[in-house]
């Protein structure tokens, strides 16, 4: 997501403000980072009183439609319903759903559903500790810090994440349960490191507070900020991963992971469209929906209930075929082969994986994305718009073709 190079020298986030100020706003950033929290803790002794293995439907819709698959959606405001993005990475935006397509519908036919979902999983687990410690470095960046201070912060957000995981993989090899769709751990971690890999996890946190400890005890502000956000991503995948009540690991996991995602990209958007007049329709719709959070959100929630009904009609079948038997027989979804299986998986399977491919492109603070400090973090907007503008005129097409994709 954001890397620790991003952050130094003149055009580090400016000017330094106090610790205690706000990412976003005061209202926004208790939406992003502490209402997922305050969700996952009031819905733990729901998640307890239920079955461990069971997900019911309420809490499939709120945790999984609602947060996971519609802050998905949300990277098409970003990138595919932007014109001027569409013109700065043709080719990258072009290529990367055939290209998903194309290797899920490999993965799953050629090889099997199992490496398929196996592999899907991983980069799932890639991508969400990415994006934690993006959120770590956007606090972080307050205090200008240094590159070793930076790469402290991201070994300590994966320290947070690995250690559980790998702890994890000592589980039976079909306790790998991501997508719940066959999907298998590569390895398995051996019983002789349990006991390295829990004192190590214990270390690499009383390292991290001893460094915060001393840091404030040579004279400097604690980043209240840049802890809780640390101290949530340990607590969600601790959690997330070594809890046995399914309800329980989506909460924690899920919430503090597509609620903060589609904050970010609210916020964006709504600066981005303040500064600068919409290029094409596009951009019109975008402005319209995200200038308020009742249509943003609900427009996600849509496509994202969407998505979830195609998979259940063609992939899942759990609900879906009967509710249109009972109801509607001649809607009812016809059972699919292998090969149509595989297809209707690859082509529902693009929005995630691209989803991923694009958030390592789109929130760099390295020059590749004009604005994206000003529209995010709310620095002057005309600062924004004389860079927006200088990139309008490099991606202009009387100019020639647009330059190539990093």
């Amino acid at each position: 997501m954001f890397s620790e190079s991003s952050y130094q020298g003149d055009e580090a986030i400016s000017p330094l403000v106090g610790f205690m100020a706000p990412l976003f706003s005061p209202s926004l950033d208790a939406a992003a980072f502490v209402l997922p929290i305050v969700l996952a803790l009031a819905l733990t002794p729901y998640a307890i009183a239920g079955a461990r293995d069971a997900v019911p439907l309420w809490a499939h819709f709120s945790l999984v439609v609602c947060v996971d698959v519609a802050h998905v959606y949300a990277s098409a405001f970003r990138t595919y319903l932007d014109h001027r993005e569409l013109l700065r990475r043709p080719r990258l935006l072009a290529m990367a759903p055939p290209a998903a397509a194309a290797a899920s519908f490999a993965l799953h036919h050629l090889v099997s559903p199992s490496a398929f979902w196996s592999a899907l999983s991983y980069y799932a687990i890639f991508h969400f500790v990415k994006q934690n410690f993006g959120l770590v470095a956007l606090f972080a960046a307050r205090a200008r810090p240094s590159r070793a201070r930076m790469a402290l912060e991201k070994y300590t957000v994966y320290a947070g994440a690995a250690f559980p995981v790998l702890l994890w993989h000592a589980s039976p090899a079909d306790a790998f349960d991501w997508f719940h769709g066959g999907e298998r751990f590569l390895f398995t971690t051996p019983p002789a490191l349990l006991l390295p890999l829990r004192l190590g996890y214990c270390l690499a946190a009383a390292h991290y507070v001893a460094w915060e400890a001393w840091y404030y005890r040579q004279g400097h502000a604690l980043n209240l900020g840049k802890l809780f956000v640390m101290g949530c991503t340990w607590l969600t995948w601790g959690v997330g991963t070594r809890c046995e009540h399914e309800v329980l690991s989506l909460s924690f996991l899920n919430l503090f992971h597509g609620i903060p995602f589609i904050v970010m990209v609210g916020v964006y958007c709504r600066n981005k469209w303040a500064t600068l007049p919409p290029a094409a329709c596009s951009d019109r719709l975008v402005r319209l929906l995200t200038r308020r959070w009742h249509l943003f959100v609900p427009c996600l929630v849509c496509l994202a209930l969407l998505e979830d009904l195609l998979w259940d009609a063609f992939v899942w079948r759990a609900y879906a075929p009967a509710l249109a038997r009972a109801y509607a027989p001649s809607l009812a979804p016809p059972e699919l082969g292998e090969l149509a299986t595989s297809v209707a998986v690859a082509l529902l399977s693009v929005p995630q994986i691209v989803h991923y491919a694009l958030d390592a492109y789109i929130w760099r603070f390295d020059g590749s994305n004009p604005g994206l400090k000003e529209y995010l973090l709310g620095v002057p907007t005309d600062k924004a718009a004389a860079k927006a503008a200088a990139a309008d005129e490099r991606t202009a097409p009387s100019e020639g073709p647009p330059p190539a994709d990093e």
